[in-house]
């Protein structure tokens, strides 16, 4: 098997990684079928880039870094086989539970499946009072043998903690949802990271590393695009490999 990254969309991601294949964060909904997030459209704003079947025949497990619409769904909980680990925070363990999972685990601080060892990680979904409002999230840090390392940072703002993270762990992939999403009726404050703290997370990197980025031009209050990253990120430095896939596409790792 090839050691590879798929964005489905927005931050639903399928890994395939010493020969497993897992799904993050699945949102399988189609066009416009559930709640606008900021009046401008209802969402996803874009179809699958793929099919479902395509996407699910050979997933062995599922990990879910929070229960927000747009990272899991009605559809994706119809389809995906209720027997497949589906590894959750505690917080969302009954919610999946009562979804028909039969086969649900709490996230340990540190746990191995198949032979890769996972490490999870606080990720921040906003501030102030907002993050109490947007719940809690986890990232998720994951290495097996000599294979490179990834960092799956969530839906978070940059912030000290995140810089720590890594500095401490030095990962070989920084996968970043860098969309900037904000309410703009509710608050004037971002809840994920936007182009200018991705820029700043890159300034800060004091090693070589690849940042892949993602979570844009599928939902609606996402207002930092492909096309503004891009252009906001032209000058980084060359130890820096920057990475901003289209829906469908493979990242070989």
């Amino acid at each position: 098997m090839i050691n590879q990254i798929q964005l489905i969309r927005n931050a639903s991601l399928k890994i395939t990684y010493n020969n497993s294949v897992f799904l993050i964060d699945p949102m399988f909904s189609k066009t416009c079928t559930f709640e606008s997030f900021a009046s401008i459209s209802k969402n996803p704003i874009v179809d699958l880039p793929c099919s479902i079947p395509s996407i699910l025949n050979d997933i062995e497990a599922v990990f879910l870094t929070h229960k927000h619409i747009d990272h899991f769904d009605d559809q994706a909980a119809t389809v995906i086989d209720k027997s497949l680990p589906f590894f959750v925070q505690n917080v969302d363990f009954n919610f999946i539970k009562n979804k028909g999972f039969n086969n649900v685990i709490p996230f340990e601080v540190n746990f191995s499946w198949n032979q890769i060892n996972f490490k999870t990680l606080k990720a921040f979904h906003g501030r102030d009072e907002l993050l109490k409002e947007m719940g809690s999230v986890t990232g998720l840090f994951f290495k097996s043998g000599n294979l490179p390392s990834i960092y799956i940072v969530g839906d978070s703002i940059y912030n000290d903690h995140i810089k720590q993270n890594i500095e401490d762990l030095k990962p070989d992939y920084i996968i970043i949802n860098s969309g900037g999403a904000e309410f703009p009726e509710k608050y004037d404050q971002n809840i994920i990271m936007n182009a200018a703290e991705v820029k700043q997370l890159i300034q800060d990197l004091n090693f070589p590393t690849h940042i892949i980025a993602i979570h844009m031009d599928a939902i609606d209050h996402c207002k930092t695009t492909r096309i503004l990253l891009k252009n906001e990120l032209k000058s980084i430095p060359e130890s820096v490999k920057l990475i901003v896939p289209e829906d469908g596409e493979m990242i070989e790792i």
